[in-house]
């Protein structure tokens, strides 16, 4: 069964889907992730091949109206675009929120120009817009460079944000003038100011606000905290 659903996720053809196997995921046309797990072959500390998948995780992309309803207002403060930084812990609802936005961003009456950096396929399946500019499977800081050099972005959103080179391309957006949506992981902001590149940008007070994600219940919750010094 899992040899069969693989052969399908593929299109029969597990070779033009080889490089994002070998970095864990499958991506179809239908706007579909896979995570993908199994025995994988090394060669000087790279990943040449996966074999012998034994599990996968089918995530199916979709909107949900209202989560980013209390978040927007401080993206767009005083129609000035804002830097916003999305935090919680795996599967609380980050991509979900940041999707919302992109739709929220570019169908307002004044649109702003967006840029989204969907580095793996899974932030923007399904949306389209005049004013929303797609950079599917671009590494996300050249995502970010691009976008800036090339987009004229009002706003630039990205997921997981969590090396230098990320941190670096957000500061080369906010020097810019061009406002960031980004999200992290972590389960709090003195969690978030432990980690280096996150810390730096905080320290540089690049991010408006800073909203925390939590799921009670089934449904999505807030905390959200001003920037300056959090």
């Amino acid at each position: 069964m899992l040899r069969e659903t693989v052969m399908k996720l593929c299109g029969n053809s597990l070779y033009a889907h080889a490089e994002t196997i070998r970095q864990g995921y499958i991506f179809t046309q239908d706007g579909f992730r896979v995570g993908v797990s199994g025995r994988a072959v090394c060669h000087d500390g790279r990943i040449d091949c996966v074999t012998d998948i034994t599990s996968l995780c089918i995530r199916v992309p979709r909107r949900f109206p209202g989560c980013a309803d209390d978040i927007y207002p401080f993206a767009t403060e005083d129609a000035v675009p804002r830097s916003i930084l999305i935090w919680s812990v795996p599967g609380a609802g980050k991509t979900t929120a940041l999707r919302e936005l992109a739709v929220m961003l570019t169908d307002a009456r004044a649109p702003y120009r967006t840029s989204v950096i969907d580095t793996r396929f899974e932030l923007c399946a399904g949306l389209e817009g005049e004013y929303l500019d797609i950079f599917s499977g671009y590494p996300r800081t050249l995502g970010m460079e691009m976008a800036v050099r090339t987009m004229n972005p009002q706003f630039v959103l990205c997921d997981e944000i969590a090396t230098e080179a990320d941190a670096r391309a957000v500061m080369l957006c906010a020097s810019s003038g061009v406002a960031v949506i980004a999200s992290a992981h972590g389960n709090s902001l003195a969690d978030l100011r432990r980690k280096g590149p996150i810390k730096e940008l905080m320290e540089n007070n690049i991010f408006h606000a800073y909203v925390g994600l939590r799921r009670v219940d089934g449904q999505m919750i807030h905390v959200i905290q001003k920037g300056e010094k959090p």
